[in-house]
């Protein structure tokens, strides 16, 4: 656009670090694009060999960690696939794929696009709980999450390391949420940041 200037800078905790930020964070997109034609472990070994500048042994050990890490052992020999096209692993397998391959260079913060989205409740819930087996290992987990169902918000709460939560409904509308989660909305264990649609 003519005479669109942007500036912008990363911070953490109040220090500039630019694009340095890119050396200690990973970021878990929302529609991954994968070969549908390789195995979840063949994928992750070529990730790693492209993020990692280990030796074979070294990447060979980090891959099984995360599969072990994430639950895809039993899919470490499956075809990751195509949904429509080639049959192959769940979606919420394949978007554990995705924080797999994220997980590589073994950052300390992480960004998710909207991991919930597009599964059902079930692998909708798996993930969850692989978010929050990451934040509790010691990594800042940063998530966007469109309409959780009412089941999941304990399961983001309930966690120590989630300080705040953005909730983009009505005040009624949120209120009346957490008071049938919680009873009380003074229970509920996280400073609640107001978004106004406008």
């Amino acid at each position: 656009m003519i005479g669109l200037e942007m500036k912008r800078t990363v911070k953490a905790n109040g220090n500039e670090i630019g694009q340095s930020i890119s050396l200690i964070s990973g970021f878990a997109q929302q529609q991954e694009i994968f070969v549908p034609t390789l195995t979840v472990d063949e994928y992750l070994m070529i990730q790693a060999k492209l993020r990692m500048q280990e030796s074979q042994a070294i990447r060979r050990e980090r891959v099984d960690e995360i599969i072990e890490m994430l639950g895809l052992n039993k899919r470490r020999d499956s075809k990751i696939g195509n949904p429509g096209l080639v049959k192959g692993i769940s979606g919420g397998e394949a978007r554990r794929l995705t924080f797999a391959c994220e997980l590589l260079s073994n950052p300390s913060l992480m960004f998710a696009d909207e991991p919930t989205s597009g599964l059902d409740s079930f692998m909708a819930a798996s993930v969850v709980q692989i978010m929050r087996n990451l934040a509790n290992s010691g990594r800042t987990l940063i998530a966007i999450i469109h309409q959780p169902t009412a089941d999941l918000c304990p399961d983001f709460s309930a966690s120590r390391t989630i300080r705040h939560v953005a909730f983009a409904v009505p005040a009624s509308g949120l209120f009346a949420l957490l008071s049938g989660l919680y009873g009380n909305t003074s229970n509920f264990p996280v400073y609640i940041r107001w978004m106004q649609w406008t």
